[in-house]
């Protein structure tokens, strides 16, 4: 499957992994195998594919100091890029023991939105900002406005809300 998807000119396979609490996930009934993971994404590189994971931060009960692990695990089983979200009830879902919501409304959170912002952004600085994506980043420019382009990203998450395009 995967090399039909890079013949038909797949470029990023996104994988949504929500995180790597193996509790939580086992309270969702998500049953991700690291090894599969890993293999999988191993797979879409060889097939010239690169791979996003997916993340929620903030689930009920999560300790707040795990976090940093999202971005280990990220780079452990070989995401190209990382998306991180703040965990909230969507129609037809639920978090914790409540049933699943069944009118739309304004987002759950389980923690403070101005920690969570803060969580997100700290964690895609240590993700984005690491020499490893840089130095790929770096070698991957293919004119001055691509470099431009790329340099305002990171400008971007160097000072989040400052760069932003108007």
């Amino acid at each position: 499957l995967i090399e039909a998807m890079a013949a038909s000119g797949c470029i990023v396979l996104q994988f949504g992994l929500e995180t790597p609490d193996l509790e939580v996930l086992k309270q969702h009934q998500k049953f991700f195998k690291v090894d599969q993971l890993k293999g999988t994404i191993a797979l879409c590189h060889e097939a010239g594919i690169e791979s996003c994971g997916h993340f929620m931060l903030g689930f009920p009960g999560e300790d707040i100091s795990k976090w940093d692990r999202i971005v280990d695990y990220a780079k452990f089983i070989g995401c190209d890029y990382f998306a991180l979200n703040a965990a909230e009830v969507r129609l037809g879902t639920t978090l914790d023991s409540a049933p699943p919501a069944t009118e739309l409304q304004r987002k759950t959170l389980y923690f403070d939105e101005e920690l969570l912002r803060k969580g997100v952004e700290r964690l895609n600085r240590r993700f984005y900002l690491s020499p490893k994506f840089i130095w790929k980043q770096f070698t991957s420019v293919r004119s001055p406005s691509h470099l431009m382009h790329l340099t305002h990203l990171g400008l971007q998450m160097l000072m989040p809300g400052k760069t932003r395009r108007q």
